[in-house]
């Protein structure tokens, strides 16, 4: 069980939702019924999972959970600009997937950063 969460926990979970962008938008799926659903279940479900995992302050993962969030955010604008110079216009989905990025990018330094100060605060092991 220890192997899945830490296997879970090193997955870049919110490169998932620009790759479901990216598929919505290439094979032009309609994501304003059952399949728009899915998307906003997967974007609730990349938020919960990604604000656990930036609770581990070691700095490997640290790293690699900031560098994840950088290049989500470089390839969902990139995907957001590509689609309006296109001359297709935004859906909800696509304005919520880009906001969960920037929300992914914006909270889990933030709660590493405050779980790194609660553990010096208590004398827990940082490392």
């Amino acid at each position: 069980m220890a192997g899945v969460l830490n296997a879970l926990g090193r997955f870049p979970w919110s490169l998932l939702i620009v790759l479901a962008m990216w598929l919505s938008y290439t094979t032009d799926i309609d994501l304003s019924g059952t399949l728009g659903l899915i998307f906003i279940g997967l974007c609730v479900f990349v938020l919960i999972i990604e604000f656990f995992k930036s609770g581990d302050i070691r700095i490997g993962p640290f790293m690699m959970d900031l560098l994840f969030a950088a290049i989500g955010l470089v390839a969902a604008s990139s995907l957001i600009t590509v689609m309006v110079m296109g001359g297709k216009g935004l859906s909800f989905h696509y304005i919520l997937g880009c906001l969960v990025l920037v929300i992914d990018a914006i909270l889990s330094p933030y709660n590493s950063f405050r779980t790194a100060l609660r553990n010096v605060q208590l004398g827990g092991d940082n490392g």
